[in-house]
């Protein structure tokens, strides 16, 4: 079952809030905004002392731009035309989820044992 972060929902319980222009914003109203974490935020206040930031600075910031772009706006555009609705935002950001590399989709799923661990392979036979 899919669900969405604390940090995710406030955001989409206060929509009146956003979208921030990363630009502008101080570095507490950053937080709120998902895709952005506190490296990120320390990160982008610094940047922006030096130039504009636009949405490839972001990336290379490490901001999670899947979840950030429905909340934030560079020089005053959104990387797409987005509704600020909350259903249509929950939506996109439930939809998919992310992409597990091909080795673990095909994993199938057993119950492990104690003894599925090889650092116990010899301890199965007690001497006396």
């Amino acid at each position: 079952m899919l669900c969405l972060t604390p940090k995710c929902n406030w955001a989409l319980k206060h929509l009146e809030t956003f979208p921030v222009e990363v630009n502008r914003a101080d570095y507490k109203l950053l937080l709120r905004v998902p895709g952005i974490g506190y490296k990120s935020a320390v990160r982008i206040v610094k940047a922006r002392r030096y130039a504009i930031l636009d949405f490839t600075d972001l990336k290379k910031i490490g901001v999670v731009l899947k979840r950030a772009l429905y909340f934030i706006t560079c020089n005053g555009r959104m990387m797409y035309p987005t509704k600020m609705e909350a259903d249509y935002i929950a939506r996109n950001l439930l939809s998919g989820g992310e992409k597990l590399p091909r080795e673990v989709r095909e994993l199938g799923y057993r119950q492990i044992s104690l003894f599925d661990d090889v650092r116990f392979e010899n301890c199965g036979e007690i001497s006396f």
